[in-house]
């Protein structure tokens, strides 16, 4: 995760934290998941594409099983549950969208202040 999202480089087994990722390791909460949404946005397609379909739908959210369907596709039902929820993590920690296990919903985020729409 840390070479992906350009926080680290590795070469000949030793990991070096990039002026990025100091700073990442440095920062505030709120800092550290600004800097994590922006190298997720720069550096994960399948993230920027999850926001995107999420931001196209007028209700704003989605059935997980919609995601899962497509990573299906080109991974075996394990290995698709697993990666999508690792993006799941990932967008709910860089605040990109919610994921309402209840309902096996992923949304986006209500801004402050608004009230929720049935």
């Amino acid at each position: 995760m840390a070479v992906l999202l350009g926080f680290a480089e590795v070469a000949g087994g030793d990991v070096t934290l990039t002026a990025i990722g100091q700073q990442f390791a440095s920062a505030t909460i709120l800092d550290s998941k600004d800097l994590f949404r922006q190298q997720v946005l720069q550096s994960v397609p399948v993230l920027v594409s999850m926001l995107h379909t999420l931001q196209q739908k007028e209700s704003g959210s989605m059935r997980a099983v919609f995601f899962l369907d497509l990573w299906e596709e080109h991974f075996p039902q394990e290995e698709a549950e697993r990666q999508f929820s690792t993006a799941v993590d990932w967008g709910r920690y860089a605040e990109l969208f919610e994921y309402d296990a209840s309902e096996d919903r992923l949304y986006l985020p209500q801004p402050e202040g608004a009230a929720a729409v049935d």
